[in-house]
């Protein structure tokens, strides 16, 4: 499986896409960016460069797990082609608006997956309506055939008990969530839950080697 024909969106801090591993992966007819500070950055001191460049270092690591040409790391995928849609910053902060514009932008664009390894949360009471608008923009992007994949999140929250809170973006709809397990040490089970990790049967669908 060499991910050749596949589109992936990376929704994250951008992609450095002319690193070793990733040079020609990324499809930067395609790739955007929703952060307007960074934008001013890449204007200001890197005028050549598209806007979607990785200020951070996170939106590349994550891309280079997805599709690389394994100079340096290899990726679970080699011919994947990769949409940067930067909508953290190089602080590694965003808003929820750039976020599902984001989510948007990459379901109007082509894209066959869209991974989302970011996440915030927030109070169910009184959230109703910006629950369903959130579902409107995930609905959106099923539709479009885009398949939305998001970290469970690194906050060691169980997900099944968390009680007047909304994990964005596992308790959204239309989405793979993924944990991650990682063994303490070397001689235990590699199925061990990582210590990190959220988790729960209700909103995990699926876990990975964090």
């Amino acid at each position: 499986y060499t991910g050749a024909g596949v589109k992936v969106a990376i929704i994250d801090t951008g992609i450095d896409y002319d690193a070793l591993d990733l040079n020609g992966l990324v499809d930067l007819s395609r790739s955007t960016s929703f952060v307007a500070s960074d934008d001013a950055i890449a204007t200001a001191f890197f005028p050549s460069r598209n806007k979607v460049t990785d200020f951070n270092g996170h939106g590349t690591n994550v891309a280079t797990q997805v599709s690389s040409k394994a100079v340096v790391f290899a990726g679970v995928t080699s011919k994947t082609k990769l949409i940067g849609v930067k909508v953290l910053g190089a602080d590694g902060h965003g808003s929820t608006s750039g976020v599902l514009n984001g989510v948007l932008w990459a379901a109007d664009h082509g894209a066959d997956v869209a991974n989302m390894s970011l996440g915030s949360s927030f109070a169910k009471a009184g959230s109703g309506g910006f629950v369903g608008f959130v579902n409107r923009v995930f609905n959106y992007a099923s539709s479009k055939g885009m398949l939305i994949v998001v970290a469970a999140g690194n906050a060691a929250a169980d997900l099944d008990h968390n009680g007047n809170v909304v994990d964005a973006y596992c308790n959204m709809t239309h989405v793979v969530c993924v944990s991650a397990v990682g063994p303490a040490l070397a001689t235990d089970d590699p199925n061990s839950v990582a210590f990190y990790t959220n988790f729960g049967r209700s909103a995990i669908d699926v876990a990975g080697p964090g």
